[in-house]
C-alpha cells in the first residue's frame, strides 16, 4: 500500500495548492486515485471515481495485473450435489488443490503444548475407550467423529500426539472461520467452501492427496455443529466419495462426548468403533448409511459408558484440574497439612487408573497369591487348623395331629 500524505481537500482551486500527493487505494468495488499532476488537482475534491472514469488516471498509477476471471459455481448454494458429480470432478474448472498442505513443525509443536494445557486446565481427564484400534492403524487413515463442540478440534491435535505421533494429521475446515484463526493452516488444516461445487473438489483433491501419502485426514461429515442426542447424524456426501476414491484407507469411527460426572469439572469421553470394512461395489446410499450406523452405535456405546460413571472403563490419556481449586482448596491443604490427615483434591472417592494399568494389576494378583499361598498355610496355628466337628443334626419335630 503506498504512504498516504495529508491532502489538502478543501482547496477549491490548484493554485491554491502548495504540493500534490499519488494515492492509489484499490478495494473491490470502487477505486481512488489520485494524481501526481498539478492540472488533475481541479478535480481532486471529488476523486472518487467509479467505473469509466478511472480510466483518465491509470496512466499515473501503477498497473495492477490482470484479474482471472471468477469461477461461476454451477450448482446454487441450497442444491445438494450429486454423489455422481462428486465422484467425477477431476477436470472441473476448479482451483487446483491437488498438493499436500504444508505443516509447520514449530507451529504444530507450540500449538500442542497449548492444547495439552488447555485440556489439564479445562477438564478433569481424558479418558478414552479402544485406543489401540487407532493405534494400530497403518497405511493411510480416516478418522470421522460427531461434531458437538468447539473443543473437537483440540481432541484430535490432541489425539494425533498421543496415539499415532509417528503421522502426519490434516483436516478441512469452513474457509470463513477458517479465516479467523490463520495458525491453524499451519498446523494441516485446508480451507473449503461447503455445499459448492467448487468447494467438492478442493476437499476431494486434497483429501486425496493427502491420503495417497500415507497421511491421516479427520473429517466431521456432519458438516455442522449437532448436538449428540440429535438423530439421524445426516452425513454430507464427501465422506461416502472419498472413500469410493481411496478404497484401502482405514476407516474409524470415532464418538466424542464432554460430559460431567461428580466433579467440577467436565470429562473428556472418547470412544473408538473397529475399523470399517466396506464393499467396493456398494452404492453410495449403502455407504452413507454404514458410515452413519457404525458412528450411531460408536455415541451409543459411549453414552451407555457416560453415564455408568465408571473411570476404570476407560485408558486415561491425561489427568486435568483436581479438586474446587482457589482459596478454599488452600485452606484444605493447609488443614490436612497440620492435622496430620490425608488430603484429597476430588469431591468423592475417585479410582481413574487406566484399563491397562488396572488389567496389569489383574494379572500380576494370581502370580502373587500363588507365591504368598503356602506360607500363609503353614503359618496357621494348629488350633486353628483343626477341623471343626459337625454341629449334632436337630431333631425334627413330630407332626401334629
Amino acid at each position: 500500500m503506498p504512504l498516504l500524505l495529508p491532502l489538502p481537500f478543501w482547496l477549491s482551486s490548484p493554485r491554491e495548492s502548495a504540493f500534490a500527493v499519488a494515492v492509489a487505494f484499490r478495494l473491490p468495488y470502487f477505486e481512488l486515485h489520485i494524481s501526481l499532476q498539478p492540472q488533475a488537482f481541479r478535480i481532486l475534491p471529488k476523486s472518487i471515481i467509479l467505473g469509466e472514469s478511472c480510466a483518465a488516471f491509470r496512466a499515473t498509477t501503477v498497473e495492477e495485473p490482470p484479474r482471472t476471471p471468477r469461477h461461476t459455481n454451477p450448482y446454487p448454494i441450497s442444491h445438494k450435489i450429486p454423489y455422481t458429480v462428486l465422484n467425477q470432478m477431476p477436470n472441473h474448472p476448479g482451483p487446483n488443490s491437488t498438493t499436500v498442505p504444508v505443516i509447520s513443525g514449530l507451529t504444530l509443536r507450540f500449538f500442542r503444548r497449548i492444547v495439552r494445557s488447555y485440556f489439564r486446565r479445562h477438564f478433569r481427564a481424558v479418558l478414552v475407550q479402544n485406543a489401540e484400534r487407532m493405534k494400530k492403524a497403518k497405511g493411510p487413515v480416516i478418522i470421522y467423529a460427531n461434531h458437538g463442540s468447539w473443543w473437537d478440534p483440540m481432541v484430535s491435535v490432541f489425539l494425533a500426539e498421543a496415539l499415532l505421533p509417528g503421522h502426519k494429521h490434516y483436516a478441512p475446515m469452513d474457509a470463513v472461520p477458517l479465516a479467523r484463526y490463520p495458525i491453524l493452516r499451519r498446523l494441516g488444516i485446508f480451507p473449503i467452501e461447503p455445499a459448492t461445487a467448487r468447494g467438492a473438489v478442493q476437499f476431494l483433491r486434497t483429501s486425496e492427496a493427502i491420503l495417497k501419502s500415507g497421511g491421516v485426514i479427520w473429517i466431521t461429515p456432519q458438516g455442522r455443529f449437532a448436538d449428540v442426542r440429535e438423530r439421524p447424524l445426516a452425513f454430507k456426501q464427501g465422506l461416502a466419495a472419498l472413500v469410493a476414491r481411496v478404497p484401502e484407507a482405514t476407516v474409524l469411527p470415532l464418538a466424542i462426548e464432554y460430559t460431567f460426572w461428580n466433579e467440577r469439572l467436565p470429562e473428556t469421553l472418547l470412544h473408538f468403533a473397529p475399523p470399517l470394512q466396506l464393499h467396493a461395489t456398494a452404492s453410495p446410499q449403502e455407504v452413507t448409511a454404514q458410515l452413519e450406523a457404525a458412528l450411531e452405535a460408536a455415541m451409543h456405546n459411549l453414552r451407555e459408558a457416560s453415564v455408568a460413571r465408571d473411570p476404570l472403563a476407560f485408558d486415561k490419556l491425561m489427568e486435568g484440574s483436581r479438586g474446587t481449586g482457589g482459596f478454599y482448596a488452600l485452606g484444605r491443604r493447609f488443614r490436612a497439612l497440620f492435622g496430620g490427615k490425608g488430603f484429597h483434591e476430588d469431591h468423592s472417592a475417585r479410582d481413574d487408573k487406566s484399563t491397562s494399568e488396572a488389567q496389569a494389576q489383574a494379572q500380576a494378583k494370581p502370580a502373587a497369591s500363588a507365591r504368598l499361598a503356602a506360607p500363609a498355610e503353614l503359618a496357621i496355628p494348629a488350633k486353628l487348623a483343626a477341623p471343626v466337628k459337625p454341629a449334632a443334626p436337630v431333631k425334627a419335630e413330630a407332626a401334629r395331629p
